[in-house]
C-alpha cells in the first residue's frame, strides 16, 4: 500500500485559510470559535489541543466554555443558544460524547446551523442528506477530501463504509453518494463482512476496533481510509492492522497522520467560511 498522508492537503487548506483570514482582517473581522466542554474526562484532551493549536496558527480567536458533569440539558442549551445569538461568534463546537444524562440532540439543535461547524444539529444533518449547503461533520468530510486529493475516481466506484455513526458513517455515505459513488454501509450485524469489503474500490473504516481489519478484508488495489484512533501499548493505531500497509498497491491513510490533521484543518476552514458569510450578508443590508 502507498501511504495517504494528510499533510499536503492540510498545507493547502491552511494556505487558503490564511488568505481568507487576511482579507477578513482588512475589514476588521477576526473569525471566532467557541468550544463547549462538559466534565473532566481527559479522553478528548489530545483532540482539543489540536484544535487550540490550529486556531492559534490560523489567527482564529478561540474560547472554551467548561461545565461540570452535573450540568443539565437545559443549562447547556441555554449557554449554547446564547453563543448562537451572538453576532460576533462565528463557529460553535460541542465536544462529544456528552454525559449520558444530557440529551446531545437537543443541545446540538440549539446551535445556529450557520455556526454548526461540525454538522451536529438536525438541520445540518437534514441539509446534508438533501445535498444542500451546510457544514458536514468534519471527520466525514476529511475522508472524502483526502480521497479527492489523491484523485480517487468516485463516479461509479463501489465505496463501502464500515460503521453507521452519526458523525462518520452516515454523513460519509451521503458525501460519497453526492460524488456519484455506489455506497454500501456495513455494521455489526452485516453478514460475511469480508466478502463485502473485498469487492470495494474504496473502504472507509470507522468501527472503533483497534487493528481489527487485516488484509483479508481488502482488495490489493483498494483505497482505504482509516478513521479509527486508539492507544495500544503507548502507540496510536487505527482500526486497520498496520501489516496491511505491506500488502497490495492501493492507498491507506496512516494513524496518526492521516484523517486526524485534515479533520482539524477543516474545522478551522468552516469557522472562516462562517465568518465570510457574515461579512457577505452585512453587505446585502
Amino acid at each position: 500500500m502507498i501511504p495517504l498522508f494528510g499533510a499536503d492537503l492540510v498545507a493547502r487548506i491552511r494556505d487558503d485559510i490564511a488568505l481568507d483570514v487576511e482579507a477578513l482582517g482588512a475589514k476588521g473581522i477576526r473569525p471566532r470559535l467557541v468550544v463547549f466542554l462538559v466534565g473532566d474526562d481527559d479522553s478528548g484532551a489530545s483532540y482539543r489541543k489540536s484544535i487550540v493549536k490550529a486556531a492559534e496558527r490560523s489567527d482564529i480567536e478561540y474560547e472554551e466554555r467548561f461545565f461540570p458533569v452535573s450540568v443539565s440539558t437545559a443549562e447547556l442549551v441555554k449557554a449554547v443558544a446564547e453563543q448562537s445569538h451572538d453576532p460576533m461568534m462565528h463557529g460553535i463546537l460541542l465536544q462529544t460524547p456528552l454525559p449520558p444524562h444530557i440529551d446531545a440532540n437537543i443541545v446540538a439543535d440549539a446551535i445556529d446551523p450557520s455556526k454548526d461547524i461540525d454538522g451536529l444539529g438536525s438541520c445540518s444533518v437534514g441539509r446534508l442528506q438533501l445535498g444542500l449547503d451546510c457544514f458536514p461533520p468534519a471527520t466525514a468530510e476529511a475522508v472524502v477530501r483526502l480521497a479527492e486529493f489523491a484523485e480517487f475516481p468516485f463516479r461509479g466506484a463501489h465505496a463501502v463504509v464500515l460503521g453507521r455513526s452519526n458523525i462518520v458513517g452516515k454523513p460519509c455515505a451521503a458525501l460519497l453518494l453526492q460524488r456519484n459513488a455506489t455506497v454500501t454501509i456495513c455494521h455489526s450485524r452485516t453478514r460475511d463482512l469480508w466478502a463485502v469489503t473485498q469487492k470495494a474500490d474504496l473502504v472507509v473504516v470507522g468501527v472503533g476496533k483497534a487493528e481489527f481489519f487485516g488484509k483479508k478484508y481488502f482488495r490489493p488495489d483498494a483505497f482505504i481510509i482509516d478513521v479509527g484512533i486508539h492507544v495500544v501499548e503507548g502507540r496510536l493505531v487505527g482500526d486497520v492492522d498496520g501489516s496491511v500497509m505491506k500488502f497490495g498497491t492501493g492507498r491507506l491513510t496512516p494513524v496518526p497522520g492521516g484523517v486526524g490533521p485534515v479533520t482539524t484543518a477543516l474545522l478551522m476552514e468552516h469557522v472562516v467560511t462562517a465568518a465570510k458569510r457574515v461579512e457577505m450578508s452585512s453587505k446585502v443590508f
